[in-house]
């Protein structure tokens, strides 16, 4: 795991009380690790961008509409995957909506 988005996260846990920060961390390692390379891939993306934005290399505009494209991308390819791979797919498109564009998008942009 990269440090300065998973300290970032932990700061937005600790002042602006984003308590799913674990489960960000937890989405991004598990599809890191997913047996299937596209999922694998996306996972690699969410790092980068959080990363990206931690670091104030791109904007709240910028990391929201990588975060929305990846979104889409997996409902794109999820049309042809097995049953398996397609629930797995499922949990990380729904996962990236609660806490990514649901969840803390609002906070970063209370700020």
């Amino acid at each position: 795991m990269s440090s300065s988005w998973a300290v970032f996260l932990d700061t937005v846990k600790s002042t602006k009380g984003f308590r799913q920060a674990d489960d960000l961390k937890s989405l991004i390692e598990g599809a890191q690790t997913d047996p299937l390379g596209f999922l694998m891939v996306q996972g690699e993306m969410l790092e980068m961008y959080l990363e990206q934005f931690a670091n104030k290399d791109i904007d709240i505009q910028e990391f929201e509409t990588s975060v929305r494209a990846i979104r889409e991308l997996i409902e794109i390819e999820s049309v042809k995957m097995s049953p398996e791979d397609l629930e797995r797919a499922t949990g990380l498109m729904t996962g990236i909506e609660a806490l990514i564009l649901h969840s803390l998008l609002p906070i970063l942009k209370e700020s």
